[in-house]
């Protein structure tokens, strides 16, 4: 008796735990003829749904529930629940539900594990649901942001293993020519460094070693040359790197900014030729002229100024 008392407290324990998460939580038995039985059914279903336990149990029974899909994930949904196997036993799920009291789609995510008979067929489902609309929401607003500016930002790990590349903008096939695959093959086996300039790979090299020498760097800019897929032309790069350490102040991991520069160094360029030319024509000038600010102070001579009257150009300005 004691036993018994003991197992339907700690039943009830966990009866409790379950009721009390914030996800529709299941347990589905299926028979050797295929019919489905909801052994369990967790109480936060309408919560997260927007229908009760029992609601959900019927269109279930009645395979009504796809009516709840939205039509763009049903075909997909489909398709992955057919690759359940005893292969791939668990498996997860991100569709949009129709939420009837929310009067809207919302984002879920499942997760499902199946356990099979000696036939290979599914006999027990355990599955778990949980509203994910706020994550994906903010996932599709930070996509928008990385997809629309014109840097491009890409995240590496550091592992004993190497290198991993943890995320890239699609923004960096505007500016390397390469996608995103391409640029961590590159990456990973050391071709990408043949894309800059000859003169320009110290510079890229010295960037690196600061971070790995000077453990208080947290950040390091660079100006290069890269030759972007596909092109004749380099384009003018500015990198800045972003460094993160474990506690043991060992590299981690690099956030890296990526901007073409190449219209503001050309415009830059021009810019200081026709300086130079400007300078050139003043102080060559045969005329007498000078520079004088508000206040009447001489701010600059030319050559001609200083021949004329025979002062040294400091004893003028």
């Amino acid at each position: 008796i004691a036993e018994i008392n003991f197992f339907k407290k700690k039943e009830k324990d966990i009866s409790s735990v379950l009721d009390n998460i914030n996800e529709v939580i299941y347990h589905i038995s299926i028979d050797k003829n295929g019919n489905k039985k909801f052994e369990y059914i967790s109480p936060h279903t309408e919560r997260v749904l927007g229908i009760t336990a029992q609601e959900y149990i019927d269109k279930n029974a009645k395979n009504t529930i796809s009516k709840s899909f939205h039509p763009d994930d049903l075909k997909r949904i489909e398709k992955e629940a057919k690759s359940i196997s005893p292969q791939e036993k668990e498996h997860s799920f991100i569709y949009r539900f129709f939420n009837k009291k929310l009067d809207k789609y919302i984002w879920i995510e499942e997760n499902i594990t199946a356990i099979f008979n000696e036939d290979n067929n599914k006999k027990t489902l355990f599955g778990t649901a949980k509203n994910v609309t706020e994550k994906i929401e903010k996932e599709q607003q930070l996509s928008f942001i990385l997809e629309n500016i014109e840097e491009c930002i890409y995240n590496v790990k550091f592992t004993k293993k190497g290198k991993i590349l943890n995320f890239i903008s699609p923004h960096i096939k505007k500016i390397t020519g390469l996608t995103v695959d391409e640029f961590n093959k590159e990456g990973q086996s050391g071709k990408l460094i043949e894309r800059v300039h000859p003169d320009d790979i110290d510079i890229i090299n010295k960037a690196q070693d600061n971070l790995y020498d000077d453990k208080n760097k947290k950040q390091v800019k660079s100006i290069f040359r890269l030759k972007p897929k596909g092109k004749k032309e380099y384009l003018w790069i500015e990198e800045t790197l972003y460094a993160k350490y474990d506690k043991n102040g060992e590299l981690n991991e690099t956030t890296t900014v990526l901007r073409d520069i190449t219209e503001q160094k050309e415009f830059d360029n021009k810019l200081e030729i026709s300086e130079k030319s400007y300078k050139d024509l003043f102080y060559n000038s045969p005329d007498l002229i000078y520079v004088q600010n508000r206040a009447g102070k001489f701010i600059d001579v030319n050559k001609a100024v200083i021949e004329k009257y025979g002062y040294k150009k400091e004893e003028i300005i």
